[in-house]
């Protein structure tokens, strides 16, 4: 999958533990519950709130797996996790977000009158 920006590469210990895994359910239409809202392709089913109750896929094996694996930064072995581009991601440096300031990253103003940017 291509992203349309530059993300960070996937280094041991470099992602913080995703924190939707124990703030949020990914509740679908039919009752199915998926490891994160943004997994689109319905790749990781946790479990069924229909069958197992909005508290049993809560506290299912498959999460408590999940949360373990976020844990202990192993998240690259998670197919959804490696390439996902909200986990959280440390400073490389103590002023990398001050020194690394990129174009695509501030939308230049665009005066519609005269199609000119300023």
């Amino acid at each position: 999958m291509k992203t349309p920006y530059e993300i960070q590469p996937y280094a041991s210990g470099a992602y913080r533990a995703c924190t939707n895994l124990w703030k949020k359910l990914a509740i679908s239409w039919d009752g199915k519950v998926y490891a994160c809202c943004l997994d689109l392709d319905r790749t990781t089913y946790v479990g069924d709130v229909t069958i197992d109750g909005v508290m049993g896929v809560w506290n299912s094996p498959r999460m408590q797996e999940l949360r373990l694996i976020h844990r202990q930064g192993r998240q690259a072995e998670l197919a959804l996790c490696s390439r996902c581009t909200m986990i959280q991601r440390p400073p490389q440096g103590r002023l990398a977000g001050l020194l690394k300031w990129r174009a695509e990253r501030f939308t230049p103003f665009r005066d519609e009158t005269t199609h000119e940017r300023s």
